[in-house]
């Protein structure tokens, strides 16, 4: 694993066709600006034992595998040193991954850095703890990037149609097909959800 600077990961992203999003321009949400930008979300599974191969099915869907860069506004303590044990908890773990003390950067995941990846991406469903941890997740090839929110929801973001169906697929035959029904009363409805 790398350490790369988030002027990296952004200017590394833009130069695969994703940039930050025109409506929130000074904000880390990404989208394809030249696409249609098809988009679905999952919900993260309740159990930890779920939560370990729902992250590993995620390494699957988004590989072949080149390098893969993470981006999370707040390694460490991100509730200002004022979360208690799951603040030290989660700071503690990212840490013994190899996230440096005070590190503001991302992270540059390679091949053999798969199974430090899964982990990571683990830790993320199990204990994601507010909107400064969430996770901007860009594999190389650009086909795809992920978002895992602190409200326990992972979007896959795609260029077109045919990659987002490949998405769906790998992660239906891992046992997670998409969602019927929004998370919550606070979702925005989404097209490909029916309303009841």
């Amino acid at each position: 694993m790398d350490l790369i600077s988030a002027d990296e990961f952004f200017g590394s992203a833009e130069s695969l066709g994703i940039g930050r999003s025109p409506e929130y321009p000074h904000s880390d949400h990404l989208v394809y600006p030249s696409g249609a930008d098809p988009t679905r979300f999952w919900q993260v599974p309740p159990t930890t034992l779920d939560q370990t191969h729902f992250a590993c099915a995620w390494v699957d869907a988004i590989s072949p595998f080149g390098t893969v860069d993470l981006y999370c506004r707040e390694w460490l303590n991100p509730l200002g040193g004022h979360g208690g044990a799951l603040e030290r908890t989660w700071s503690l773990l990212i840490q013994a991954l190899g996230v440096p003390p005070n590190w503001d950067g991302a992270l540059r995941f390679w091949r053999e850095d798969r199974e430090s990846l899964e982990t990571l991406l683990f830790l993320q469903c199990a204990l994601g703890i507010n909107l400064l941890s969430d996770l901007l997740v860009v594999p190389s090839h650009g086909d795809c990037f992920l978002f895992f929110e602190h409200h326990a929801v992972v979007w896959v973001h795609c260029p077109d149609e045919v990659e987002l169906a490949g998405i769906i697929q790998t992660l239906e035959h891992a046992g997670y097909p998409l969602p019927s029904e929004l998370p919550d009363e606070t979702f925005k409805s989404v097209s490909w959800i029916k309303a009841e």
